[in-house]
């Protein structure tokens, strides 16, 4: 199970910058970033719970300084897609920092019916 994170640029979803979070070992996660400007140009890094959190601190800080990102994407397994402004999130940042941080800590189980 992996959790996505997609920060728009624009209605042309190629140009989307994408990270990739899923479960590495007991105390590690695979982080995994695409930058839609240069797709063919992936960054792997592993990270522990605590890194991961501090990365994307640091991303939604920047939304507005690096890029002019239109929008934030959370996919997280077991809770709503969530879609923001990034105009909207400031407040929000917390929030969804949390939402990351119980999944990372607590990953939902999945089966079939």
């Amino acid at each position: 199970m992996s959790l996505k994170i997609r920060l728009t640029r624009s209605e042309n979803k190629e140009q989307d910058d994408t990270i990739l979070i899923r479960r590495r070992q007991a105390l590690g996660f695979l982080v995994r970033f695409v930058d839609g400007n240069a797709p063919k140009t992936v960054w792997v890094s592993e990270k522990t719970s605590f890194e991961v959190i501090d990365y994307l601190e640091r991303i939604f800080a920047g939304l507005n300084d690096i890029d002019p990102f239109k929008g934030v994407q959370l996919d997280i397994p077991g809770y709503p897609l969530v879609y923001r402004r990034v105009s909207d999130i400031a407040h929000e940042v917390p929030r969804m920092l949390e939402t990351v941080r119980d999944w990372l800590m607590n990953p939902p189980s999945s089966f079939s019916q």
